[in-house]
């Protein structure tokens, strides 16, 4: 169960479905746009826009996988779809909103140090470390989300009652 404050009226429910709707869609709709010009055109296939095409993988799937059951649960009040699904859900949605605040990380980087230090930084920076990078990100947080699966799934037993839990930090 998501624990909410208060009680929402139905109203509020229905706006609050509505926003989150338009807000995963257009989410999903402008990352989509990023891949498909990534794809589309070759001159923005350089090593510092793979970080991009990683940001925007990142964000779809933030779109397309964590806001619509994060509405549906705001809408509903409560977790509606399970233990099983919860852990899956809450997982998935770690790992890419983890991977997308590095990848925005390793963004700052790459642009720091084409300010700092462009000639020895463009020297550095290939194509084969840039593609290292990008997949060292996802692969360090795919690794913690197996490991917390795996700690769930081991441990789902114990539960008494379906509740998913969001940590939130304020």
């Amino acid at each position: 169960m998501i624990n909410c404050c208060y009680y929402k009226s139905l109203q509020i429910n229905i706006v609050l479905a509505i926003i989150g709707t338009l807000t995963s869609l257009l989410t999903i709709s402008g990352n989509v746009l990023v891949l498909v010009s990534f794809f589309v055109d070759r001159q923005i296939r350089h090593p510092t826009n793979y970080f991009i095409f990683s940001l925007a993988v990142s964000d779809f799937l933030i779109g397309f996988i964590s806001m619509p059951f994060l509405t549906l649960a705001i809408y509903k009040n409560k977790w509606v779809l399970g233990s099983f699904l919860c852990d899956i859900w809450l997982s998935l949605d770690y790992t890419v909103c983890l991977a997308s605040i590095y990848t925005v990380l390793l963004i700052t980087v790459d642009r720091f140090c084409s300010v700092k230090i462009p000639t020895k930084y463009r020297n550095w920076r290939t194509e084969k470390r840039i593609v290292i990078l990008v997949l060292l990100t996802w692969l360090i947080h795919c690794e913690c989300l197996s490991r917390y699966c795996i700690c769930e799934w081991l441990t789902s037993h114990l539960r008494d009652t379906v509740e998913c839990t969001l940590i939130t930090i304020v």
